[in-house]
């Protein structure tokens, strides 16, 4: 939650284009996001705080289904493919996690963008109304073909953070883990930055003779010019407008938030793990 501004900044530095449609004032820097919002004050900095409870959430069920996945090879291919054994398992938990997820952060994406925004636990349920209303059961996953390919960004963080925890850098073994945890993500979310842009253009609301009205106003499905017709477009889009540079907007914010934040994720998750698993 100390850190819950930092994801509204991130989400907000992201949709924020000089030639965009979707009502989002633009901000030509991290640093004029940052005053913009000091103006509003501290409330409004936690508005829509309770929303990163989806995180959590998501977190929790990809790790249900990577411990689950991590028990069902043999020893022996364990030991024989021990590299490839643990790639495959986060790829797998990642695929999985991500559909099943994918209609939480479409939510809390919109709920924190949303232009009509009248109190922090309405903005929740007018955000998943006006989807429904606006674009069907489909558009709760939107994203979700860019999220595939965020599938590897799972993978290789988790590959990575086992790989980096192995080498021991510390000898106390949560210490270990928070640095594993800490520098493995720094350098995933990096490396896959430009696709975590693109799910999150994507999954703000499309339509835009839609996105200042509210749910109860709506009468049918969501029609007319969009922000993004789609992936394809939405990448010509932003390297026409933006250029290289467009695809990392937002990251400085970005790794401000993970680093310390998987940190102490990794950190608190290795060491209930074993804790439990001394029972």
């Amino acid at each position: 939650m100390t850190l819950f501004p930092l994801e509204k900044m991130k989400l907000h530095m992201i949709v924020s284009e000089k030639s965009s449609p979707n009502f989002v004032p633009y901000y030509p820097s991290t640093l004029s996001l940052i005053k913009s919002m000091q103006k509003q004050g501290l409330k409004y900095m936690y508005r829509g705080f309770h929303l990163q409870s989806t995180v959590s959430i998501a977190w929790g069920i990809y790790f249900y289904i990577y411990e689950f996945f991590k028990k069902l090879p043999s020893d022996k291919f364990k030991t024989e493919h021990y590299e490839l054994y643990k790639f495959t398992v986060a790829a797998q938990a990642a695929m999985i996690g991500n559909f099943v997820s994918n209609p939480l952060f479409v939510i809390k994406t919109r709920a924190i963008l949303l232009q009509n925004s009248e109190n922090w636990f309405w903005d929740t349920y007018e955000s998943l109304i006006k989807t429904w209303k606006v674009d069907g059961i489909k558009g709760f996953w939107r994203g979700y073909t860019v999220g595939l390919l965020l599938a590897f960004d799972g993978t290789t963080s988790m590959y990575m953070y086992e790989t980096i925890k192995e080498q021991h850098f510390f000898n106390n073994l949560t210490w270990n883990s928070a640095f594993a945890g800490g520098t493995s993500k720094m350098m995933v979310c990096t490396l896959f930055f430009p696709a975590v842009l693109m799910k999150i253009r994507l999954q703000q609301e499309q339509f835009i003779g839609t996105i200042m009205k509210k749910s109860k106003d709506i009468l049918g499905k969501g029609k007319g010019d969009m922000v993004y017709g789609g992936l394809i477009e939405g990448v010509k889009k932003i390297w026409k407008n933006e250029g290289i540079r467009g695809f990392y907007r937002g990251l400085p914010v970005t790794l401000i938030k993970v680093i310390p934040t998987q940190s102490l994720f990794f950190a608190v998750y290795d060491l209930t793990y074993r804790v439990l698993d001394s029972f």
